[in-house]
Protein backbone atom coordinates (compact mmCIF):
# COMPACT_ATOMS: atom_id res chain seq x y z
CA UNK A 1 0.00 0.00 0.00
CA UNK A 2 2.78 2.42 0.90
CA UNK A 3 5.39 1.86 -1.76
CA UNK A 4 5.44 -1.55 -3.46
CA UNK A 5 4.56 -0.55 -7.01
CA UNK A 6 3.04 1.87 -9.50
CA UNK A 7 -0.29 2.04 -7.66
CA UNK A 8 1.25 2.63 -4.22
CA UNK A 9 0.84 5.88 -2.29
CA UNK A 10 4.44 7.05 -2.60
CA UNK A 11 4.47 6.45 -6.35
CA UNK A 12 1.12 8.14 -6.93
CA UNK A 13 2.04 11.11 -4.73
CA UNK A 14 5.57 11.95 -5.86
CA UNK A 15 5.25 10.95 -9.51
CA UNK A 16 1.63 11.21 -10.61
CA UNK A 17 0.48 14.12 -8.45
CA UNK A 18 3.65 16.16 -7.91
CA UNK A 19 5.81 15.19 -10.89
CA UNK A 20 8.96 15.14 -8.77
CA UNK A 21 10.31 11.79 -10.00
CA UNK A 22 9.84 8.78 -12.26
CA UNK A 23 9.30 6.50 -9.28
CA UNK A 24 9.13 6.36 -5.47
CA UNK A 25 9.17 3.16 -3.46
CA UNK A 26 9.47 1.60 -0.01
CA UNK A 27 10.46 -1.87 1.11
CA UNK A 28 11.23 -4.02 4.13
CA UNK A 29 14.34 -6.18 4.37
CA UNK A 30 13.09 -8.82 6.77
CA UNK A 31 15.91 -10.81 8.38
CA UNK A 32 16.18 -13.27 11.22
CA UNK A 33 17.73 -10.84 13.72
CA UNK A 34 17.62 -7.27 12.42
CA UNK A 35 16.17 -6.01 9.18
CA UNK A 36 15.62 -2.61 7.67
CA UNK A 37 12.89 -0.42 6.24
CA UNK A 38 13.67 2.11 3.52
CA UNK A 39 11.83 4.56 1.29
CA UNK A 40 13.68 5.86 -1.76
CA UNK A 41 13.40 8.02 -4.85
CA UNK A 42 15.52 9.96 -7.34
CA UNK A 43 14.36 13.56 -7.64
CA UNK A 44 15.79 16.74 -9.12
CA UNK A 45 17.79 18.90 -6.74
CA UNK A 46 15.33 21.80 -6.60
CA UNK A 47 12.52 19.64 -5.13
CA UNK A 48 14.57 17.67 -2.59
CA UNK A 49 12.92 19.40 0.37
CA UNK A 50 9.44 19.18 -1.14
CA UNK A 51 9.96 15.46 -1.78
CA UNK A 52 11.04 14.87 1.82
CA UNK A 53 7.85 16.60 2.95
CA UNK A 54 5.73 14.16 0.92
CA UNK A 55 7.73 11.15 2.13
CA UNK A 56 7.09 12.06 5.76
CA UNK A 57 3.44 12.79 4.98
CA UNK A 58 2.96 9.27 3.60
CA UNK A 59 5.04 7.57 6.31
CA UNK A 60 2.89 9.17 8.98
CA UNK A 61 -0.38 8.65 7.12
CA UNK A 62 0.09 4.88 6.83
CA UNK A 63 0.55 4.82 10.63
CA UNK A 64 -2.06 7.34 11.74
CA UNK A 65 -4.93 6.70 9.34
CA UNK A 66 -6.70 3.46 8.53
CA UNK A 67 -6.18 2.36 4.93
CA UNK A 68 -9.22 1.94 2.71
CA UNK A 69 -10.76 -1.36 1.73
CA UNK A 70 -9.76 -0.69 -1.88
CA UNK A 71 -6.14 -0.11 -0.77
CA UNK A 72 -6.17 -3.55 0.82
CA UNK A 73 -7.79 -5.23 -2.18
CA UNK A 74 -5.24 -3.72 -4.57
CA UNK A 75 -2.30 -4.71 -2.37
CA UNK A 76 -3.53 -8.28 -2.00
CA UNK A 77 -4.06 -8.58 -5.76
CA UNK A 78 -0.53 -7.38 -6.37
CA UNK A 79 1.13 -9.71 -3.85
CA UNK A 80 -0.84 -12.82 -4.77
CA UNK A 81 -0.40 -12.10 -8.47
CA UNK A 82 3.37 -11.62 -8.28
CA UNK A 83 3.98 -14.69 -6.11
CA UNK A 84 3.60 -17.34 -8.86
CA UNK A 85 5.96 -15.32 -11.10
CA UNK A 86 8.61 -15.41 -8.38
CA UNK A 87 8.35 -19.20 -8.26
CA UNK A 88 8.18 -19.97 -12.00
CA UNK A 89 11.96 -20.31 -12.50
CA UNK A 90 14.35 -22.72 -10.79
CA UNK A 91 16.31 -19.80 -9.36
CA UNK A 92 13.20 -18.06 -8.05
CA UNK A 93 11.80 -21.23 -6.48
CA UNK A 94 15.17 -22.05 -4.93
CA UNK A 95 15.30 -18.58 -3.38
CA UNK A 96 11.86 -19.05 -1.81
CA UNK A 97 12.81 -22.45 -0.40
CA UNK A 98 16.09 -21.09 1.00
CA UNK A 99 14.19 -18.26 2.74
CA UNK A 100 11.69 -20.75 4.14
CA UNK A 101 14.49 -22.86 5.66
CA UNK A 102 16.68 -19.93 6.72
CA UNK A 103 13.93 -18.24 8.72
CA UNK A 104 12.27 -21.42 10.08
CA UNK A 105 8.99 -20.71 8.28
CA UNK A 106 6.24 -23.36 8.40
CA UNK A 107 6.54 -26.37 6.12
CA UNK A 108 3.42 -25.27 4.24
CA UNK A 109 4.59 -21.63 3.88
CA UNK A 110 4.71 -21.63 0.09
CA UNK A 111 1.42 -23.53 -0.23
CA UNK A 112 -0.46 -21.16 2.09
CA UNK A 113 1.23 -17.86 1.14
CA UNK A 114 -1.66 -16.45 -0.88
CA UNK A 115 -4.19 -17.69 1.67
CA UNK A 116 -2.32 -15.88 4.44
CA UNK A 117 -2.02 -12.69 2.39
CA UNK A 118 -5.76 -12.67 1.80
CA UNK A 119 -6.35 -13.08 5.55
CA UNK A 120 -4.67 -9.74 6.37
CA UNK A 121 -7.07 -7.11 7.72
CA UNK A 122 -7.04 -3.31 7.73
CA UNK A 123 -6.34 -3.47 11.45
CA UNK A 124 -3.27 -5.63 10.76
CA UNK A 125 -1.95 -3.07 8.28
CA UNK A 126 -2.16 -0.17 10.72
CA UNK A 127 -0.84 -2.22 13.66
CA UNK A 128 2.28 -3.28 11.74
CA UNK A 129 2.83 0.21 10.30
CA UNK A 130 2.80 1.68 13.81
CA UNK A 131 5.24 -0.95 15.02
CA UNK A 132 7.80 -0.87 12.22
CA UNK A 133 7.62 2.54 10.51
CA UNK A 134 9.13 5.10 12.87
CA UNK A 135 9.37 8.37 10.95
CA UNK A 136 10.72 10.22 14.01
CA UNK A 137 13.81 8.01 14.17
CA UNK A 138 14.82 7.53 10.58
CA UNK A 139 18.16 8.18 8.87
CA UNK A 140 17.94 10.50 5.87
CA UNK A 141 20.59 9.92 3.19
CA UNK A 142 20.75 12.39 0.32
CA UNK A 143 23.16 12.24 -2.60
CA UNK A 144 23.43 15.58 -4.35
CA UNK A 145 24.71 19.14 -4.33
CA UNK A 146 25.14 20.05 -0.65
CA UNK A 147 25.12 23.77 -1.34
CA UNK A 148 21.61 23.57 -2.83
CA UNK A 149 20.22 20.74 -0.73
CA UNK A 150 21.06 21.81 2.83
CA UNK A 151 18.79 24.90 2.96
CA UNK A 152 15.89 22.69 1.82
CA UNK A 153 16.38 19.85 4.31
CA UNK A 154 17.75 21.46 7.48
CA UNK A 155 14.29 21.48 9.08
CA UNK A 156 14.10 17.68 8.91
CA UNK A 157 17.11 16.86 11.11
CA UNK A 158 18.76 18.25 14.22
CA UNK A 159 22.22 17.32 12.92
CA UNK A 160 23.60 17.06 9.40
CA UNK A 161 26.82 15.38 8.29
CA UNK A 162 28.40 16.02 4.88
CA UNK A 163 30.75 13.67 3.05
CA UNK A 164 32.49 14.03 -0.28
CA UNK A 165 32.55 11.27 -2.91
CA UNK A 166 35.56 9.67 -1.20
CA UNK A 167 33.83 9.50 2.18
CA UNK A 168 35.73 12.37 3.77
CA UNK A 169 33.84 14.50 6.30
CA UNK A 170 33.32 18.10 5.14
CA UNK A 171 32.81 21.27 7.15
CA UNK A 172 29.06 22.00 7.22
CA UNK A 173 29.60 25.74 7.66
CA UNK A 174 31.01 25.93 4.14
CA UNK A 175 27.68 24.83 2.64
CA UNK A 176 24.09 25.92 2.53
CA UNK A 177 24.55 29.66 2.32
CA UNK A 178 21.90 30.59 -0.21
CA UNK A 179 23.05 34.20 -0.36
CA UNK A 180 26.34 34.86 -2.12
CA UNK A 181 28.41 38.04 -2.37
CA UNK A 182 29.90 36.78 -5.61
CA UNK A 183 28.55 38.62 -8.64
CA UNK A 184 26.81 36.36 -11.16
CA UNK A 185 28.77 35.92 -14.37
CA UNK A 186 27.26 36.95 -17.69
CA UNK A 187 25.99 33.67 -19.14
CA UNK A 188 23.28 34.97 -21.47
CA UNK A 189 23.40 33.88 -25.10
CA UNK A 190 23.35 30.81 -27.30
CA UNK A 191 25.68 27.99 -26.29
CA UNK A 192 26.65 25.12 -28.60
CA UNK A 193 27.36 22.09 -26.43
CA UNK A 194 28.93 18.71 -27.14
CA UNK A 195 27.60 16.00 -24.81
CA UNK A 196 29.51 12.75 -24.22
CA UNK A 197 27.11 9.78 -24.39
CA UNK A 198 28.25 6.17 -24.84
CA UNK A 199 31.33 7.15 -26.80
CA UNK A 200 29.47 9.61 -29.01
CA UNK A 201 29.38 13.39 -29.04
CA UNK A 202 25.81 14.68 -29.20
CA UNK A 203 25.17 18.30 -30.23
CA UNK A 204 22.96 20.36 -27.91
CA UNK A 205 21.94 24.00 -28.29
CA UNK A 206 21.33 25.86 -25.03
CA UNK A 207 19.75 29.33 -25.13
CA UNK A 208 20.02 31.29 -21.87
CA UNK A 209 18.19 34.47 -20.93
CA UNK A 210 19.56 36.10 -17.79
CA UNK A 211 18.05 38.47 -15.25
CA UNK A 212 20.65 38.94 -12.54
CA UNK A 213 21.09 35.55 -10.90
CA UNK A 214 17.96 34.04 -12.48
CA UNK A 215 17.93 32.19 -15.77
CA UNK A 216 15.30 31.16 -18.33
CA UNK A 217 15.68 29.83 -21.83
CA UNK A 218 15.45 26.69 -23.91
CA UNK A 219 17.31 23.55 -24.90
CA UNK A 220 17.33 21.75 -28.23
CA UNK A 221 18.81 18.29 -28.80
CA UNK A 222 18.12 14.91 -30.37
CA UNK A 223 16.19 14.13 -27.17
CA UNK A 224 13.76 16.91 -28.04
CA UNK A 225 13.17 20.56 -27.24
CA UNK A 226 12.45 21.91 -23.77
CA UNK A 227 12.16 25.04 -21.67
CA UNK A 228 14.51 25.86 -18.81
CA UNK A 229 13.21 26.22 -15.26
CA UNK A 230 14.78 26.63 -11.80
CA UNK A 231 17.66 28.37 -13.56
CA UNK A 232 20.24 30.33 -11.61
CA UNK A 233 23.83 31.53 -11.76
CA UNK A 234 26.04 31.93 -8.70
CA UNK A 235 29.40 33.37 -9.60
CA UNK A 236 30.55 31.22 -12.53
CA UNK A 237 28.30 28.28 -11.57
CA UNK A 238 25.18 27.67 -13.65
CA UNK A 239 22.30 25.30 -12.91
CA UNK A 240 18.88 24.71 -14.48
CA UNK A 241 16.31 22.05 -15.31
CA UNK A 242 15.18 21.42 -18.89
CA UNK A 243 11.79 19.76 -19.32
CA UNK A 244 11.44 17.85 -22.58
CA UNK A 245 9.86 14.68 -24.02
CA UNK A 246 11.57 11.56 -25.32
CA UNK A 247 9.75 8.69 -27.02
CA UNK A 248 6.44 10.03 -25.76
CA UNK A 249 7.58 10.25 -22.13
CA UNK A 250 8.18 13.47 -20.21
CA UNK A 251 11.77 13.83 -19.09
CA UNK A 252 13.69 16.32 -16.98
CA UNK A 253 17.35 17.08 -17.57
CA UNK A 254 19.38 18.59 -14.75
CA UNK A 255 22.07 20.93 -16.10
CA UNK A 256 25.06 22.05 -14.00
CA UNK A 257 28.06 23.82 -15.43
CA UNK A 258 30.91 26.25 -14.87
CA UNK A 259 31.44 29.19 -17.21
CA UNK A 260 34.84 30.66 -18.09
CA UNK A 261 34.27 33.55 -20.47
CA UNK A 262 32.73 32.05 -23.59
CA UNK A 263 33.51 28.45 -22.54
CA UNK A 264 31.39 26.14 -20.41
CA UNK A 265 31.88 22.66 -18.92
CA UNK A 266 29.51 20.57 -16.84
CA UNK A 267 27.19 17.59 -16.60
CA UNK A 268 23.63 16.71 -17.57
CA UNK A 269 21.71 14.29 -15.38
CA UNK A 270 18.36 12.53 -15.71
CA UNK A 271 16.69 9.67 -13.85
CA UNK A 272 16.42 7.76 -17.15
CA UNK A 273 20.24 7.57 -17.45
CA UNK A 274 22.16 6.36 -14.35
CA UNK A 275 25.48 8.04 -15.26
CA UNK A 276 25.86 11.84 -15.59
CA UNK A 277 26.64 12.99 -19.13
CA UNK A 278 29.61 15.35 -19.36
CA UNK A 279 29.51 18.27 -21.74
CA UNK A 280 31.65 21.14 -22.96
CA UNK A 281 30.74 24.03 -25.17
CA UNK A 282 31.20 27.56 -26.42
CA UNK A 283 29.01 30.65 -26.63
CA UNK A 284 28.23 31.71 -30.21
Amino acid sequence: ILGAGASSRLFMNLREEKGYTYGAYSRFYTKRHAGAFEATSEVRTSVTGDSLKEFFFELNRIRDEASSEQDLIDAKSYLTGVFPIRAETQGGLTGLIVSQLLYDLPADYLDTYRENVNAVTLEDVQRVAKEYIDADNIAIVIVGDAEEVIPQVSQYAESIEIFDTDGNVKDKTAYGNSESDEMPANVAGTWELSVEAQGQKLPVTLVINQDGGSLTGSLESMLGEGDLSDGKVNGNSVSAVAKTAFQGQDMELGIKGTVDGDLINGVITTTMIPVPLEFSGRRK
